[in-house]
């Protein structure tokens, strides 16, 4: 019992869309410590634990600022859970990196890897722009 604790700080036990904010995080934080102003995030979701076996989608609703707004939504699109209610796994930890101008949606096939576009506005904060 002890090490759950250890094993969640890690991402060991981390679902689809906490493991997409954290990509997401790493991403921002970067960008804020270059000169570029875009960057592009590569996210092939993980099968395990608690991930995208089959077809996926991603839902990001839109934010006003980075503290505030919709949430992120990762969905296995062929699982049980998806066909009961609608979505996997949902988080709103990505709004500690970034905001959502605008909802943005994909779907992609099984092993397809998402692309995320982020760019610095010109207010400093980080946005979502695209995805595909």
């Amino acid at each position: 019992m002890a090490l759950f604790p250890f094993l969640g700080g890690c991402g060991l036990l981390s679902d689809g869309a906490t493991r997409l904010s954290r990509d997401l995080g790493k991403a921002a934080d970067s960008l804020s410590q270059v000169p570029a102003s875009k960057q592009e995030v590569v996210h092939r979701p993980a099968r395990a634990p608690y991930g995208i076996r089959g077809r996926y989608e991603i839902l990001m609703q839109a934010s006003h600022s980075a503290g505030s707004g919709g949430c992120l939504a990762v969905s296995d699109l062929d699982s049980p859970e998806y066909q009961k209610w609608g979505y996997n796994w949902s988080t709103t930890f990505h709004r500690r990196f970034v905001r959502v101008p605008r909802e943005l949606r994909i779907r992609k096939e099984a092993g397809e890897a998402a692309v995320i576009t982020l760019e610095r506005s010109v207010d400093g904060a980080v946005e979502v722009k695209a995805m595909r």
